[in-house]
């Protein structure tokens, strides 16, 4: 009986979950099955891109929950200022543990993948520093009180940013890995195009002309992609959230990294 699409995908899923970290041509080889599947497999979330191959969705959200769990114990057996990153590993028990559950160690081929893993232990190290819940500082997981007092600085401002909606943008680019990669590529390719060709206006630098580029950019992007289209209550304050953001400052994230 012939697979379908999304068996086939769910066959590469268990294969990885189990073997770990593969490339495209070792999934295909052991797998004995085309390039096609390997994307089918991506696009129904079975499997995940990382550095030049891939792993199970299921590992690593499992990884994602140890780091979680690690930093948050962390915080119980060493309460201090939430450690910075330095290029190590916080800990390195801790990653050693993540490394158990993902089957292979990442090391720091991709930045992406680390912040995500980095940024999940310094959650649950905050959360514990924060009297909450672990998993209450994942956007996804959360309201938007307890988000806003966990990003809260102290001194008027969000992680560094002027307000909360500016902080929540950012941070929602940066923990998607599609999204984040986008935004990095569209910012290479305006700065390609105004350093080759020029500033927009003669009263603007190539710096400032990048970055305003960039930010109507993400602004007509995340404008436009409003999934609540009929007037309501509910789309009313998300205008008026999406009003608040600082594009500009956003911008100016992805071009500083």
């Amino acid at each position: 009986m012939k697979l379908t699409s999304k068996k086939y995908s769910q066959m590469i899923g268990e294969h990885l979950h189990i073997f770990g970290f593969m490339t495209e041509q070792e999934i295909r080889c052991s797998l004995r099955v085309t390039r096609v599947d390997v994307e089918n497999a991506v696009r129904d979330g079975e499997i995940q891109y990382v550095q030049n191959g891939y792993i199970a969705t299921e590992s690593w959200t499992a990884a994602l929950q140890v780091a979680r769990e690690c930093g948050a114990e962390a915080a119980r057996q060493s309460p201090r200022p939430t450690p910075e990153w330095t290029g190590e590993p916080i800990l390195q028990g801790d990653w050693d543990a993540i490394i158990d559950v993902l089957g292979y160690d990442p090391g720091y081929g991709d930045s992406a993948a680390n912040q995500e893993l980095i940024d999940a232990w310094l959650a649950g190290y905050e959360a514990i520093r924060h009297n909450t819940n672990p998993y209450e500082i994942d956007a996804r997981n959360n309201t938007a009180t307890s988000q806003r007092r966990l990003l809260a600085d102290g001194e008027g401002g969000y992680q560094g940013y002027k307000n909360y909606e500016t902080c929540a943008v950012t941070m929602w680019i940066d923990n998607d890995r599609n999204d984040y990669q986008y935004w990095n590529d569209a910012a290479d390719e305006i700065k390609r195009q105004i350093t080759k060709g020029g500033p927009y206006s003669k009263y603007q630098s190539d710096e400032d002309s990048i970055k305003f580029t960039l930010a109507d950019m993400m602004k007509d992007y995340f404008e436009e992609g409003n999934p609540i289209t009929e007037n309501s209550v509910y789309n009313d304050l998300l205008n008026t959230a999406l009003a608040e953001v600082d594009w500009n400052e956003v911008a100016q994230t992805f071009l500083e990294e």
